[in-house]
């Protein structure tokens, strides 16, 4: 009985390892995955949202996010949080750099895409698409899904 309870255990942690990690998709067949997307809903006259992933790198060097843009909003650009004295502040920054074979994760209270005057209010259940851009010149298309406040 109780290496039945060890053996459900080592699958259960090596579900959970896998299902860490199978958030992280290809896209296009490149070595940069993007995760799943989400954005949260806005409200009704909210002019400004943000999108948060994971995004891996499998190549062997450095590279960068220089740019982001979506059709759902009039300016994109790529954002981060510090901390200053007890005081969030959050502010546009050139690029995110994606170590070689490392995952980096977009997420409040971090790193981000600010999406700013929006045409709509981002509605749960809806979604749309985001352009990514590397420093090498290649560009993603990441589909973003929008979120409840309280998912």
């Amino acid at each position: 009985m109780r290496l039945l309870h060890i053996f459900t255990m080592v699958l259960a942690l090596s579900f959970t390892a896998f299902s860490a990690k199978a958030d992280v998709l290809p896209v296009d067949g490149t070595a940069v995955h993007f995760g799943k997307a989400y954005a949260y809903q806005t409200a009704p006259h909210q002019k400004n949202g943000a999108v948060f992933f994971k995004v891996e790198n499998l190549l062997e060097k450095d590279v960068k996010i220089v740019a982001a843009s979506t059709d759902v909003a009039e300016m994109v650009e790529l954002h981060t949080h510090s901390m200053d004295g007890g005081n969030m502040s959050m502010y546009p920054v050139e690029d995110f750099t994606l170590a070689a074979g490392e995952t980096h994760e977009l997420k409040p209270t971090g790193d981000h895409i600010m999406l700013m005057m929006l045409k709509e209010p981002l509605k749960t259940g809806e979604g749309f698409d985001l352009t990514v851009t590397l420093d090498t010149g290649e560009e993603f298309s990441v589909p973003v899904s929008v979120l409840s406040l309280s998912e």
